[in-house]
């Protein structure tokens, strides 16, 4: 009988590096590509989960912002002292204008004074000194460095002198002797600084103001 020679086990491959002898590494196994992130497609919205609908958005429900008519600046005419006045005032300072106060709606004069102590400060940051000196035809020496206190438009009353002959507008101002006083070169002579106003009834609205010296002499 042949005799069988035993069955040997299989060595693992060997590796020679510097001449030694190392076991070779096992075979490397091929692995899947890494994925790539997930890309935020257009209507991803923050706190919503993928596949999930977003909310939807409804119409604010407030109310549209407002929008306030621009009002015209004040119109003033400044007339030098003692010069005609415009048609529209002439009875303005001669204290000889109808009064037409009785046949006026108490609201209407209500609301011209609304307007007229919103229209003040425009009006006095417009009466500088140099143009009250421009309109000034006497006491020049007394109004060279002369100034309006602060409050001058204050103290001035604005009451009804006359009417349209439409109606429709109210001239509002004060006779000479009630304007705001202003330096004189003689003791005979009495000037004023005179403001007037006309009033349309329908627009509430002041549509033009004039700015003039009135004055008289005693004698």
């Amino acid at each position: 009988m042949h005799r069988h020679a035993s069955a040997l086990p299989r060595l693992a491959p060997l590796l020679l590096i510097g001449g030694m002898a190392c076991d070779a590494p096992p075979p490397l196994r091929p692995t899947a590509p890494p994925r790539a992130p997930a890309r935020a497609t257009a209507t991803s919205q923050p706190g919503v989960a993928p596949g999930q609908r977003p909310p939807e958005q409804r119409p604010s429900e407030q109310p549209p912002p407002e929008h306030h008519a621009t009002r015209e600046p004040l119109r003033i005419q400044f007339i030098a002292e003692m010069k005609p006045m415009p048609a529209a005032y002439a009875d303005t300072g001669t204290g000889t204008g109808t009064n037409p106060a009785a046949r006026l709606d108490p609201a209407d004069i209500a609301a011209f004074r609304s307007e007229w102590k919103r229209l003040r400060p425009a009006l006095a940051a417009q009466v500088t000194p140099e143009r009250l000196r421009a309109i000034s035809r006497w006491s020049a020496k007394e109004m060279r460095d002369y100034s309006l206190p602060a409050n001058w438009i204050e103290q001035i009353s604005m009451s009804p002198q006359s009417r349209s002959a439409s109606g429709q507008s109210i001239r509002f101002g004060q006779p000479t002797r009630d304007g705001f006083p202003l330096p004189s070169h003689h003791d005979i002579v009495f000037r004023r600084l005179i403001v007037a106003a006309e009033y349309d009834i329908k627009t509430g609205t002041v549509t033009g103001c004039v700015v003039s010296i009135r004055g008289w002499v005693e004698e």
